[in-house]
């Protein structure tokens, strides 16, 4: 092999693990902008040429940066106007070798080529801002930035180029991803807050229901006031039923504030599972026994944490208790575990009681359906809002006769605070 060949071999090489350099930075979760940081320093160290410049401009992502850091757009912001003004006629060369293509985009503009080379107005854009070659980054069919390189001793040649389009194009695909990820995220955000709107639409149309009953009863009894005022018996009647009616009012608005308010925080608070429902089998305690009903706790080892806030997690056990004490049986069990290899706590709430039936449990999360009279049937529909929203699951098994079991996964939390107010890492003892 003579030593033109060999040296242009190592040369390929290297660029290939260039390539997979930037890949790897990928694969460990690099943001946009840091992979371009990655592919100018690359750059700028296998090519050794003038400056190198990265850009990219979209709604959901911007950045404009050289070998020293950010940079100004100005310069960019030109080339990219240069590059969408010119558009080859159908069938002119569009890439740097001369390779014909009707509808293919050029990957690659290099000012000195003499086939495939830029158009006029890019050329004369090029050569004011010293730009030898310029590589689009694509996301789809449209250029949404660019990688811009100054000129080299000795030019660019064949296998520069392809290593400076490969290298963009990866750019480009990373760049596309992340694009990708932002907008199904802003859609599924979207699509929560739709669906939380379209059932406080349902909530308020039960909402303006459940309000007119006790103020038709508050009504019927001011009217019968006047008339009866010297019966202290009705007057009793008349005070104990407006307390109860007006608290009655007062609980259903405040559960639909609760269930209107988006949960917050979850990833900067953790508390301990199985502490939280040995505290809320004491204050359910009196109301079981009153019940008939036995709380019994069970966690099974390792005990998870979980990323909720603390009250927000009592209200979500303190509603399925509630159901299940009220259930008729005459056990309620919390069986608490870690599953999906300790990313995820899982609760169990069971009873022995009468069951739900089929057609209940498909409506059992619908707002306000309740099947008890002194229910205002949020409850769950608040439980589940509260746990879906951070990632979670409630699921409901019942059979009538048998008993029910409320399933509950949350996240769990990685970070524990110590008494000592020290952070603990799940799952790596103390040093």
């Amino acid at each position: 092999m003579s030593e033109s060949a060999a040296a242009e071999t190592v040369t390929t090489d290297s660029y290939s693990d260039c390539v997979y350099e930037l890949a790897r930075e990928a694969a460990r979760g690099a943001s946009p902008p840091a992979l371009a940081r990655r592919a100018i320093d690359i750059l700028q160290r296998e090519l050794r040429c003038g400056f190198v410049r990265a850009y990219f401009s979209s709604p959901s992502l911007s950045f404009c940066l050289d070998q020293d850091g950010d940079a100004e757009c100005e310069a960019p912001r030109a080339l990219l106007e240069s590059l969408h003004s010119s558009k080859r006629p159908a069938g002119d060369c569009t890439a740097a070798d001369g390779a014909a293509g009707e509808d293919t985009p050029t990957r690659i503009y290099c000012k000195a080529s003499r086939a495939g080379g830029p158009a006029p107005l890019m050329h004369s854009v090029m050569t004011a801002l010293g730009v030898e070659l310029l590589a689009p980054l694509y996301c789809g069919d449209s250029a949404r930035g660019l990688v811009a390189l100054g000129s080299r001793s000795g030019g660019y040649l064949e296998r520069d180029l392809e290593f400076v389009e490969l290298l963009a194009s990866q750019l480009a695909l990373f760049c596309s991803n992340a694009m990708l990820r932002e907008d199904v995220e802003r859609t599924r955000e979207l699509m929560t807050r739709n669906d939380r709107l379209s059932s406080i639409g349902a909530m308020t149309a039960g909402l303006a229901h459940e309000i007119r009953n006790p103020l038709v009863s508050l009504r019927t009894f001011t009217q019968l006031l006047p008339e009866q005022y010297d019966d202290e018996e009705f007057r009793g009647t008349f005070l104990d039923l407006t307390l109860s009616e007006i608290d009655r009012v007062c609980t259903l608005v405040g559960e639909l504030l609760t269930f209107a308010r988006p949960v917050s925080g979850a990833d900067e608070l953790s508390v301990d599972l199985v502490d939280c429902v040995e505290r809320l089998c004491v204050l359910l305690k009196s109301q079981a026994r009153s019940a008939g009903a036995e709380l019994i706790c069970k966690p099974l080892l390792p005990t998870p944490w979980v990323r909720l806030d603390e009250d927000r997690l009592k209200q979500v056990l303190m509603n399925l208790a509630m159901n299940a004490i009220q259930s008729g049986g005459d056990v309620v069990e919390f069986v608490i575990s870690e599953c999906e290899n300790g990313t995820m706590a899982r609760i169990d709430i069971v009873d022995n009681g009468r069951g739900i039936s089929e057609e209940a449990q498909r409506r059992i999360f619908e707002p306000f359906y309740t099947t008890r009279k002194e229910g205002t049937g949020l409850g769950l529909p608040i439980a589940k809002q509260i746990v879906e929203e951070i990632g979670g699951s409630l699921q409901i098994d019942s059979r009538p006769g048998r008993g029910t079991r409320f399933s509950v996964l949350l996240p769990a939390a990685l970070l524990r605070p110590e008494a000592d107010g020290a952070i603990a890492i799940a799952g790596c003892a103390g040093g």
